[in-house]
């Protein structure tokens, strides 16, 4: 007859080996799910790319073959608004769209697109080299060579400064004053200059005239150093012919301060920077009064009038263009 630590021991192990084979099954069961799962998955995916054409394949590598960047950039490499395209932004958000779709949509807090996608440039294929004819055999008797004509020499590319018009040249008027043909300094619009790099080597507003057609002349600004005793460059105007302005550009500009775009055609040739900072003195307002008599004014030939020297203060200079 069993003792009672006998039968315990027997239902112990009983109950263990009941807890192990349900272990052993459920485990088999979640194998199993595994592996049809993956099948699936591959299999769906070999069916998707069964049915789609070679060009929905095509479409859909156009889509991620670039990369999202800014449609214009800041000098810190992220996004800015120019000439009311674009916005201000961050290169991240632009990079983190990777199909052209995406770039195109993504737009910043107040509803503007800012990123572009630039498509990655296609190979062009190697040309096959041209097989060269056959040589025909030369008929008996053989006949005497033909000279050969002199090559004439190859001209020397044409260098795009050579098209280039030369340099302007100014007339140059101390102590004085820039102003249009009606000789007030009323009608007589100027731009003040902000351009970048160091301030000591961007004072002198030539370079910048010579620029613009609308530019007939500059003016510059001087000071007084009391510690080294010497008259030092301070700042400079570009003086605006309105007519010519016009012309050129269209319209009047609507803002005091502009980032008005540098023309360069020679831009392998000439190191010109992209854009050029120009401040509207007429007044804070551009649809003031002071700002449309200015607008409205006729520079015709120009003129100066004389603005005497204050003794180790300041003084004034005009250039106009002949």
């Amino acid at each position: 007859m069993w003792t009672v630590s006998q039968v315990g021991g027997t239902m112990v192990a009983l109950l263990f080996l009941d807890f192990a084979d349900v272990a052993v099954a459920k485990a088999s069961k979640l194998t199993c799910d595994i592996d049809e799962s993956k099948v699936e998955l591959v299999g769906s995916q070999s069916v998707l790319q069964a049915k789609a054409s070679p060009k929905q394949l095509s479409a859909i590598e156009a889509q991620s073959t670039g990369v999202c960047k800014c449609k214009f950039f800041k000098k810190d490499g992220n996004c800015k608004k120019h000439k009311k395209k674009g916005g201000d932004g961050w290169i991240f958000d632009c990079n983190l769209q990777k199909t052209k779709s995406g770039c195109k949509k993504r737009k910043n807090v107040w509803g503007e697109k800012f990123c572009k996608w630039y498509p990655k440039a296609t190979p062009k294929p190697t040309p096959k080299p041209t097989p060269q004819p056959t040589p025909e055999p030369t008929p008996e008797p053989t006949p005497e060579p033909t000279p050969e004509p002199t090559p004439e020499p190859t001209p020397e590319p044409t260098s795009c400064l050579s098209t280039l018009p030369s340099d302007p040249t100014y007339k140059e008027h101390l102590n004085a004053q820039c102003v249009a043909e009606s000789g007030q300094a009323s009608d007589t619009w100027t731009f003040w200059v902000n351009p970048p790099g160091p301030s000591g080597d961007t004072k002198d507003c030539r370079p910048w005239c010579n620029y613009f057609k609308w530019c007939v002349g500059h003016q510059d600004f001087w000071t007084w150093d009391r510690m080294w005793k010497k008259w030092r460059l301070y700042t400079c105007q570009l003086v605006v012919d309105p007519e010519i302005w016009t012309e050129v550009e269209g319209s009047f500009p609507t803002e005091r301060h502009i980032e008005h775009e540098v023309p360069n055609p020679c831009p392998n040739d000439l190191d010109r920077p992209p854009w050029l900072k120009l401040s509207n003195p007429c007044s804070s307002n551009m649809a003031d009064a002071s700002c449309q008599k200015k607008y409205g004014a006729v520079w015709g030939t120009g003129g100066f009038y004389p603005v005497p020297e204050k003794a180790e203060q300041s003084k004034r200079n005009c250039y106009l263009k002949e």
